[in-house]
């Protein structure tokens, strides 16, 4: 799938599942943050009305086997953050800004706000 029919899919489902460790957040729960923003919630599970499976460092295989025999959408951490502002285009964003760490470990503001 384009970014477009990932962004219809999203649109029409309205959540997303993550499996393995972030690289670029602190931990899996920061995603429950940045999905608020878009409107999306997390799900534990994959299931045929799960929107979209993100896979981060060391990810549980079952997930991924069973988003592709479903046909759901499989994005890596990196196409996700590639994916947020075709959200952001379409009206997704709600306004909340999103906090993500730089190099540092500090957490700032990328999305929606100032830095």
């Amino acid at each position: 799938m384009d970014l477009k029919e990932i962004v219809s899919r999203l649109q029409e489902f309205k959540s997303a599942c993550v499996t393995g460790n972030p690289v670029m957040l602190r931990n899996r729960t920061d995603f429950l943050d940045i999905f608020s923003a878009y409107g999306l919630t997390a799900d534990a599970s994959v299931s045929k009305k799960t929107g979209l499976l993100i896979v981060c460092s060391d990810p549980a295989q079952k997930k991924i086997d069973r988003a592709d025999a479903l046909n759901i959408p499989i994005v890596s951490e990196q196409q996700w953050y590639e994916l947020m502002p075709e959200l952001e285009a379409v009206g997704m964003w709600n306004g909340k800004q999103i906090l993500f760490a730089d190099d540092d470990g500090i957490y700032r503001v990328k999305v929606g706000g100032e830095s």
